[in-house]
């Protein structure tokens, strides 16, 4: 059996300052590498306080430099906010600095908001399929 954690990093008591909820979610990582867990998975967020992580991969490269053998993720990275050559490359640099620890979970997002604030154009039922044929054939390339 494999445990893991997962953190949204919320913000939800606004007298807590930020670096408190960011410092506090990295502890969380390294007190569950110490306890064997095997995997930290970490949401991107915008617009909220649901959550301070709108780079799930900048946070995975902080835990990754704070911790030896816990498996990082992004859960998930939303593809349609972000450039297909950028995240592609930004994913396979933090694996790198990571010592290959990095897992990656994608999808296309469900907040309409979102949509609207990253002045994206796709439409809610649309949005899958056309961000995946074009995003995932492009990075698993990327990797072979």
């Amino acid at each position: 059996m494999d445990f893991g954690i997962f953190n949204l990093l919320q913000h939800r008591d606004r007298s807590k300052p930020p670096q408190e909820v960011i410092a506090e979610a990295l502890e969380h990582v390294q007190l569950a590498e110490q306890l064997g867990f095997s995997r930290a998975w970490f949401a991107e967020h915008h617009f909220s306080n649901y959550s301070l992580c709108p780079s799930p991969l900048i946070f995975c490269n902080q835990v990754a430099a704070t911790t030896k053998t816990i498996r990082i993720g992004c859960a998930v990275l939303i593809l349609p906010l972000h450039a297909p050559a950028r995240v592609i490359a930004e994913i396979a640099l933090v694996d790198v600095l990571s010592g290959g620890r990095l897992d990656v979970g994608v999808g296309s997002g469900y907040q309409h908001y979102r949509r609207r604030s990253s002045r994206c154009c796709f439409s809610r039922s649309s949005g899958s399929a056309r961000i995946f044929p074009t995003t995932k054939p492009r990075s698993t390339r990327c990797w072979t």
